[in-house]
């Protein structure tokens, strides 16, 4: 988290310290980022950096906490469906527009699993679960357990179908949502009884 001093700073030096952040845990990771090579690169002296953040571990948050606000912005809210025809397809359309946002920012690419995984996001709940009261309202998500379960068993899924594919997309290739779709399907499938 940010000291307050990095609050009060302009809004175009604020984004120039953390595009610097981006490309050095972007290329070296966390742990392999010099921190006073990271400031010497932002031509900030280091004691006003020391301001700023206390340490490597509060700018990688921020930065992670940057990318996976414009993530969400790319996602947008899950509007409401009413067929399941519109909600695969309204899926599929916010999983490509996700996918191109990462082809076109490849160092968003490059920490976007530690962004996604490494802190809860408010925003991915709300997300999910809007998603999943839709789902239910249209018969698609089974609604005969606790909502509290299907939420943990799909964030679940969504993170296994997240971390596959964003290991696809650093390779370089495509990949299909097809076998991505099939596991959601599965654990969502109403469950229909014969009396």
């Amino acid at each position: 988290m940010p000291l307050p001093r990095f609050n009060r700073l302009d809004p175009i030096t604020q984004r120039h310290i953390l595009e610097v952040a981006k490309i050095h845990f972007a290329q070296n990771g966390f742990t392999n980022t010099s921190y006073n090579s990271l400031i010497l690169d932002t031509g900030i002296s280091k004691t006003s950096f020391y301001l700023y953040f206390d340490g490597k571990e509060d700018l990688y948050q921020e930065v992670l906490k940057t990318i996976r606000q414009r993530l969400f912005e790319v996602l947008g809210d899950w509007v409401q469906v009413k067929s399941k025809k519109e909600f695969w397809s309204n899926l599929a359309k916010k999983s490509k527009e996700l996918a191109t946002h990462l082809q076109q920012n490849p160092l968003d690419l490059q920490l976007a699993q530690p962004a996604l995984f490494e802190a809860e996001s408010e925003d991915a709940k709300r997300w999910i679960l809007d998603l999943i009261k839709n789902g239910q309202e249209i018969g698609i998500i089974r609604s005969d357990l606790d909502l509290e379960l299907i939420f943990l068993a799909t964030i679940s899924v969504f993170q296994a179908i997240d971390k596959w594919s964003l290991k696809i997309l650093n390779s370089g290739k495509n990949f299909s949502h097809e076998a991505a779709w099939s596991l959601l399907k599965g654990l969502w499938q109403p469950i229909h009884r014969k009396d």
